[in-house]
This record gives C-alpha cells, structure tokens and sequence, in this order.
C-alpha cells in the first residue's frame, strides 16, 4: 500500500470519528451539560437520542443519495452538516429562555445526526471502492481501528472540552469535522458513478421489496443487535453519572474509567474477528458466551452495588457486547445474498442507531432504580435469548423437514 492511499485511509478513517465522536463525546459529560444548558437528566439523554434518531432515518437514504450525487460531494455536504448542526447548538447558549434554548440545541443536534447518518455507510464504500482488491481487506479493518480510536479517544476529549465551558464541545466537534472536510477534498477523487433519473419512489420500492424479502431470516440477527447496542448506550449513561454523582471522579480520573469499558470491547471486538477468521463456524456458540456473560453481570448488578462492582460489570458487559456484535455482523452477512447485502446492511445499521437512540433516555429514567433497572436488562436479555432460540429450533425443523420431503 503506497502512501497516496494510507492518506485515503486516514481520510475515510477521519470520517469514521466525525461519525462515532457524535454520541460517544457527549455521554461521559451528561451531568455537566444538565448544568450548562438547565435541564434534566431525561432531557440530557434525549440530546443523544435525537442524534442517533436522526442518522437511523437518514441511513436508508444514502444509497439513493450515493446514486444521485457524487460521492465525494455526498460526504462533503454530511460534513457541512454537522458544522452546521455545531453552529446551531452554539447559538443555543447564549438565549436565556430555558426551554427555547433547550430546542435550538436538539435542533442542532438533528442536524448533527443527519450529517452522521449520510456519513455512517460512506467510509465502508469508500474502502470498497479507491483500493485495489488486494489491499481492501487492510481498508475495511482501518475503518474498525479507526472505530474504536473515536470510542477509546472521545471521553478524553468531551471531559476536557466541557473543563472549558459547555460550547467548547461543539467547537472541538467543528475542528475534528473541519478536518476531515479538508482531508476530503484534498485525497477524495471525484466519481461518475451516478444515476440522476432514479427516483425516490422507485428506490424506496426497491428497498422495501429487499427489506421484506429477508426480514424473515434476519429479524432475530436484528434484534439482537438492536438490543445490545440499546443496552450497551444505557449503561454508558449509567455509568457517566453514577462515576460523577455517586462516586465524585471528575475531569481525567472520570474519563480514565469511563474509557476502560470502551477499551475493552474495542479489544473484544478485534479478537472475536480475529478468532472467527479461523472458526467461521462458532460464531452461534460465542453468542451464548457473550449472553451468559451479560446475564451474570446483571444479575450482580441486583445484588451489589459498590465502586469495584460498577467497574467490574461495565468492565465484562462491554467484552460481552463487542463479542456479541462482531456474531451478528457474521451471521447478518451469511444470511443475506450478495446483490441484498447494501440494502440489508443499511437497515442493520439502522436498527443499531435505533437502539443507541432509544438507550440514554430510557436508563436515565431507571437509573435510580438500580436494582430494577438490572432486573429489566435481565429480563429484556432472556426475552430476546428465548426468541434467538426459538428461531434457530424453527430453522433446523425447516431445514430437517425440506431434506425429509
């Protein structure tokens, strides 16, 4: 690989942080943002939700986006979104009306989401497409480090904006979107691959035939995925105020903990693909692994509450979490045939950014209710974990009942 594609892949990568630093930034300062902005908890999560809300319903679109304009300036108009979107949420503090100002932000925010959710697929095509077949594979996984870098990197930099002043998150977001809109334009080739007479009408039948078609097979892979990434952003804002509130870690000390958590499913995550790489077929038996993992987490969780648990469940719920996501990609890519592989995919991606929205509000709710909290995840898991079953019993009889006939 030369080093006129390494800077592509720094490019594609760069849009990869724009992306994951969106939500992860902004949760380990939640309880800071209540105080800058003067709202509450429930209000705080909805400022993520409408985020990822957003970027869920902008997914679907991008493929007719990608059709009707080049991709190039597709990515550089998500970007100018976002900057907008940063702009709007800015001029958010400086109106006192406490409720006015509170809807300008979520205003910005949509607009940040929508910038994100045309980004979210953009990187994967990207790296499908200015690489040589050869050096794809190196692409796709630079896309990944770059996922976890935005992940592990984001709570320092969301900690020590927020150390300045609550705008100062919304300036460092501009700089890291300004970045990636300069790397764009400088290392992005422009492409011809367009077909303005596509209408949406007949794109949207496209896509709901395809949707309908595979949904069957697909649906537990689904909500599996959907449900994990749910939890996983519900716990994270447990987590933020539970170190802040209940246990006084602030500043680096915070992000400190809050990034082991995010460290260790970026780990688990990379040695899942890894392992999966030479046992394609154990990816059903990790899955039980990951769940019982979560299961006895939450089940600790209802029984103790202190410091060294709250580390230790976040701790192994992450590991079980990027386990449990690189299955369903596995599983979500068998299942699917190659011409469908676009269309579902993008609506998988959907589903996750549809749990990451409906997470924060929902936990920031419950979170004080510990002991019941866990009881919902316990119950939500083995609810999910019996249909995950109960699909796969379907499955085998079908297929014993085809062989037989």
């Amino acid at each position: 690989m030369n080093s006129q594609d390494q800077r592509k892949i720094w490019t594609i990568g760069s849009m990869t942080v724009v992306m994951i630093i969106g939500n992860s930034m902004f949760i380990p300062v939640l309880p800071h943002m209540e105080q800058e902005w003067s709202m509450t908890s429930t209000q705080a999560g909805l400022t993520l939700s409408i985020f990822s809300f957003v970027a869920a319903v902008m997914i679907p679109l991008v493929g007719y986006l990608a059709l009707r304009f080049e991709k190039k300036i597709l990515t550089s108009l998500a970007l100018l979104a976002v900057i907008i979107g940063c702009v709007i949420a800015l001029s958010s503090l400086s109106i006192h009306s406490t409720s006015i100002s509170f809807l300008v932000l979520m205003l910005g925010r949509a607009c940040q989401g929508l910038g994100a959710g045309i980004l979210s697929p953009l990187p994967y095509i990207f790296a499908g497409e200015l690489f040589a077949k050869n050096d794809q594979p190196v692409a796709l996984s630079m896309v990944e480090v770059f996922n976890g870098i935005g992940k592990v990197t984001s709570p320092f930099i969301g900690i020590y904006a927020i150390t300045l002043g609550g705008e100062w998150l919304f300036v460092a977001y501009i700089f890291v979107s300004l970045l990636s809109l300069f790397l764009t334009q400088r290392q992005i080739t422009r492409t011809k691959d367009v077909d303005p007479t596509t209408s949406l009408s007949s794109y949207l039948t496209y896509y709901r035939k395809n949707i309908k078609s595979n949904v069957k097979g697909i649906f537990h892979i689904l909500l599996m995925s959907g449900m994990t990434m749910l939890l996983l952003f519900g716990y994270l804002t447990y987590f933020s105020y539970e170190l802040e509130w209940m246990l006084g870690k602030t500043g680096i000390e915070k992000a400190l903990y809050f990034t082991v958590p995010l460290l260790l499913m970026t780990l688990s995550s990379w040695w899942t693909g890894k392992y999966l790489k030479r046992n394609t077929l154990k990816s059903h038996q990790l899955l039980y692994i990951s769940f019982s993992i979560m299961a006895g987490v939450f089940i600790l969780g209802i029984l103790l509450n202190t410091f060294i648990s709250i580390v230790f469940i976040m701790s192994f719920f992450a590991i079980s979490a990027g386990i449990s996501l690189v299955c369903c990609n596995l599983l979500l890519t068998r299942n699917v045939l190659l011409e469908d592989r676009t269309t579902i995919m993008s609506f998988y991606s959907m589903t996750r950014f549809v749990g990451v929205a409906c997470g924060p509000p929902l936990y920031s709710l419950w979170m004080y209710e510990e002991a019941l909290m866990f009881s919902f995840s316990l119950l939500l898991l083995i609810a999910v974990w019996g249909y995950y079953h109960i699909n796969k019993l379907a499955t085998c009889i079908h297929v014993v009942t085809a062989t037989d006939g």
